[in-house]
């Protein structure tokens, strides 16, 4: 019996559970994946593992679409009287990508949307909206 308490302990070891959602940050990109397939198995719940996985395969794509839409302001900057009024649509825009990015990401925790989308629909949107003004503004 002293076998299946040390086979139960390896299997539920709850400091190393502990330890793997205390910081998600310290988890290697390269093993996440064998991390949540073990989590999974146990019965844990892996949606903030899966988030980070997702929100780490979607950040360069994340800042292509950022430099995009500095693209959209800077390029279009000639054409504006007032350099700090677009200073300070730039920040609040990125401020506001941000708050969004985060609010989706939460919504996809929780369950109310797939992780997937949660994480991509922001990146989707940044791009889609940062192409279609590049677009307008070099048409100006």
């Amino acid at each position: 019996n002293e076998s299946d308490s040390d086979t139960f302990k390896s299997i539920y070891d709850l400091e190393k559970i502990r330890s793997l959602y205390s910081n998600l940050d310290t988890i290697s990109f390269w093993k996440i994946k064998d991390q949540i397939n073990i989590l999974e198995q146990r019965g844990y719940s892996t949606k903030e593992m899966q988030g980070k996985f997702q929100k780490a395969i979607s950040y360069p794509f994340f800042l292509v679409s950022m430099v995009l839409l500095a693209g959209v302001f800077t390029l279009g900057k000639q054409y504006k009287e007032s350099n700090w009024m677009y200073v300070f649509m730039s920040i609040f825009s990125c401020i506001l990508i941000y708050f969004c990015s985060d609010f989706s990401l939460a919504l996809g925790k929780t369950g109310k949307l797939p992780i997937e989308m949660a994480v991509w629909m922001p990146v989707l949107i940044v791009f889609v909206f940062s192409f279609v003004g590049l677009i307008h503004v070099n048409q100006k």
